[in-house]
């Protein structure tokens, strides 16, 4: 288990762990799924490495840009670190935060609630965490469902 993380995170519930298991392009995967009171998930996804850490935050972000309605490009503020994150109206918020080889989706309502649910999720220095995507997706796997 990442040192970073334990089963339990004050205002979460874990729903679900998700096993091991190697994936084309992004090598070897496993998960953690949690969701608080006000209807936020969190995603904890572990790599076998960095690079496919970087991967998989590039990925997620990318199809951002392309799943309608469209998104907006934003910015909160959660415990000092400034993290991009995307909204769209009516639906929500979203960030991808990258650590070493743990990537972590959060989604909520709204910037608030997504702030919280950040705090919440990630008990570590958030200064040592990006929210920006570092690298490109390959075109196999940028344009693989289009």
């Amino acid at each position: 288990m990442n040192p970073m993380y334990s089963e339990k995170l004050p205002g979460l519930t874990l729903q679900k762990n998700f096993s091991a298991v190697k994936l084309r392009g992004y090598g070897t995967v496993a998960g953690k799924y949690w969701t608080d009171a006000t209807g936020g998930s969190l995603v904890q996804i572990t790599c076998a490495d960095t690079e496919h850490a970087r991967l998989v935050q590039a990925k997620y972000l990318s199809d951002l840009g392309e799943l309608p309605p469209a998104t907006k490009p934003g910015q909160i503020t959660v415990r000092g670190t400034k993290v991009n994150i995307q909204t769209a109206e009516d639906v929500g918020a979203v960030a991808a935060l990258r650590n070493s080889t743990t990537v972590i989706l959060a989604a909520a309502k709204n910037s608030a609630a997504l702030a919280q649910l950040i705090t919440n999720g990630i008990s570590a220095d958030l200064s040592t965490w990006t929210s920006q995507a570092e690298g490109k997706v390959p075109m196999l796997l940028d344009r693989f469902d289009k």
